[in-house]
């Protein structure tokens, strides 16, 4: 592997040459069914891939070095770790950072095509792009689920992720403009109700088993009330039945997400402390579903 100063030097040269040049950050374990249409749609727009992999037991790793990735091993600790860790290997300074589950659409590699074309790679700022998530082949555009704007492209010195509750959230330096690009990042979010609440499930438990750490316990009123307000909020407030039964299927999960995180949390604390809430980042690692 090439040392940093190597990557700094070969990247400097690069960006000289008239255009910011992008390396293509993707994490994954186990998901030969997904990687190649998501490493397909990066390709166009970025001059490297770089796959962090935690493990793969099918062909995952195959499938994207026949695809030109660069594959490299490391073992899951969190979310945020591995994609930080996916930046520290990149090459070049701009880092476009998305999951397994995700894939740009046309209309989105042309934009990110146009910025490049603007050759301002010292431009400091980071790309926002609208993210359409989907329950099994239905797109979602009303509820919690849309929009769902996300910042995918930044310069390495000016981003990193940090760990959130239960999903990685990216830090930007202060003072960072935020460009918003046309078109649409599509999230496969979860091929069906069932594989959308096992997902909620776990990261509920995620949820909790950090608030009970830091020693944060709600009210005894609060797991219902929040569930109840996050249902009515999605699901009449933001529409969500304008998306039919997928809609309230979303709204029902999602409410239910909620209730789990307060109660469980509750639970272990009010038992003394001693109750370990069951969680496995390892399974977590495998995404289907969720909105990180």
């Amino acid at each position: 592997m090439q040392s940093s100063d190597a990557r700094q030097s070969q990247a400097s040269d690069a960006e000289n040459m008239g255009r910011p040049r992008i390396s293509g950050v993707v994490i994954c374990l186990n998901e030969a069914q997904r990687i190649e249409d998501c490493l397909l749609s990066i390709r166009p727009v970025v001059d490297e891939i770089v796959l962090l992999d935690s493990g793969s037991s099918d062909d995952t790793t195959a499938r994207a070095t026949a695809l030109g990735a660069r594959v490299i091993q490391r073992e899951f600790d969190t979310f945020a770790a591995q994609k930080n860790a996916g930046i520290e290997a990149a090459l070049y300074p701009w880092i476009l950072s998305i999951d397994a589950d995700e894939r740009l659409s046309p209309e989105l590699q042309s934009a990110l095509t146009a910025w490049c074309e603007q050759n301002i790679p010292a431009s400091p700022c980071a790309l926002r792009m609208n993210r359409l998530n989907h329950l099994g082949e239905q797109a979602i555009r009303h509820g919690s689920w849309w929009p769902d704007r996300k910042i995918r492209l930044f310069h390495r010195e000016m981003a990193r992720w940090g760990s959130g509750n239960p999903h990685e959230e990216l830090s930007l330096q202060p003072g960072t403009r935020i460009v918003d690009l046309d078109g649409l990042l599509l999230h496969l979010t979860a091929d069906g109700p069932a594989t959308l609440r096992r997902k909620s499930e776990r990261y509920a438990r995620l949820w909790a088993e950090q608030r009970k750490a830091d020693k944060q316990i709600a009210p005894v009123w609060k797991p219902l009330l929040s569930a109840a307000f996050r249902w009515l909020r999605d699901y009449v407030f933001r529409a969500g039945f304008l998306d039919g039964r997928a809609g309230w299927e979303i709204a029902l999960i999602d409410a239910a997400y909620t209730y789990n995180k307060y109660a469980l949390t509750r639970k272990a604390l009010i038992s003394g402390g001693q109750r370990t809430i069951s969680t496995d980042p390892h399974s977590l690692r495998q995404k289907t579903s969720g909105k990180s």
